[in-house]
């Protein structure tokens, strides 16, 4: 089947770390022509429609589509709106929620409304699958619109890469990015937090690369004005990020999807509480950590994560195969059934 996959292109490396992991958990068997379309230029160009003609399946993976007025979205909007004139089904693949949080980590979640529960039944109605999420907000969002069969997934970025053989690396990381920012706190606050954290762990670390990974231009020029620039890292080619990411012992991050990536190859990391996505790693039994959080804390933390990193790379090899289950379930109920038939005898 051909896909129409919706994204973006050069925006974000994380969006492009959830494509990596969708290739690697969608059947195969399955997969024809595979066409990115760029969300951003949905409401500038009407070019997306020629794709979404020649694709068999619409696809949204990994991606929040839940937040403040979704439902006035441009994209959502012309994307529902061709897509049903179309009659063309959808994949809504382990998406997620963007509700903004307090610094003690509590959520503002906008009342369930006839805005919403509109938008979200016209999603549905479209469904090819019932609808997957990533995060439990966004279950419980949807349920609250009165969507049934919500089914909770791993984002498919636990899968952008395989876990690393060797267990230890030689940089400490600090994954960066301003943009998006849904956070309690200003990014120059956060920056000064991190910088403290960072002293902190020079006395422990000693031999090895301190590094800032950024993961969008805008960011890595704002952060180039404010350090070294020999320590900060960007690319617009996102596959040299499995190369950095990988030679990280341990990383603290600002990015869920830097999280993510540091994840699918077993390597621990420390999160920021500044949003509703951060719960995408409860599905790998993580959780994120407060913006309050000293920086003594943070570095007794970061040095607990990467002490304990045999312990947290088999654990990571156990929720990925149990992971490929439960896609295979969700994605190929037919199939699933019949091998657990065939088993039981």
């Amino acid at each position: 089947m051909n896909l129409a996959i919706i994204t973006t292109l050069g925006v974000n490396a994380g969006d492009n770390f959830i494509y990596e992991g969708f290739k690697q958990v969608f059947p195969t068997e399955w997969l024809g022509s595979t066409f990115l379309i760029d969300k951003t230029q949905i409401p500038r160009s009407k070019a997306y429609q020629e794709w979404i003609d020649a694709s068999d399946l619409v696809v949204i993976c990994g991606s929040p589509i839940l937040y403040h007025e979704c439902y006035r979205m441009h994209w959502q909007k012309k994307l529902l709106d061709y897509c049903e004139r179309r009659r063309k089904p959808m994949l809504l693949f382990a998406i997620g929620s963007n509700f903004p949080c307090s610094l003690d980590g509590t959520l503002r979640v906008p009342n369930a409304d006839d805005g919403y529960r509109e938008f979200a039944h016209r999603y549905h109605a479209l469904a090819w699958r019932p609808i997957s999420v990533r995060d439990p907000h966004a279950r419980a969002f949807l349920e609250r619109l009165g969507i049934p069969d919500v089914v909770s997934l791993p984002c498919p970025s636990l899968f952008a890469r395989p876990l690393r053989e060797n267990p230890d690396g030689d940089w400490i990381g600090f994954i960066w990015g301003e943009t998006y920012w849904q956070a309690p706190m200003q990014a120059d606050e956060v920056f000064e937090l991190c910088r403290e954290t960072e002293k902190r762990l020079r006395t422990h670390f000693h031999g090895k690369r301190f590094m800032w990974i950024c993961h969008d231009d805008e960011s890595y020029r704002r952060l180039c004005k404010r350090m070294k620039k020999g320590d900060v890292i960007y690319s617009n080619n996102y596959p040299d990020y499995f190369m950095h990411y990988n030679r990280c012992a341990v990383a603290l991050s600002t990015k869920v999807h830097g999280a993510m990536l540091l994840t699918s190859m077993g390597i621990p990391s420390v999160l920021f509480q500044l949003d509703s996505r951060v719960t995408t790693l409860h599905a790998v039994e993580e959780s994120a950590i407060s913006l309050e959080t000293s920086p003594e804390e943070l570095a007794r933390l970061c040095i607990e994560k990467w002490e304990s990193r045999q312990d947290f790379r088999s654990r990571i090899a156990d929720i990925k195969e149990r992971s490929l289950t439960a896609y295979d379930v969700y994605l190929n109920p037919g199939h699933a059934q019949n091998t657990s038939t065939e088993k039981k005898h």
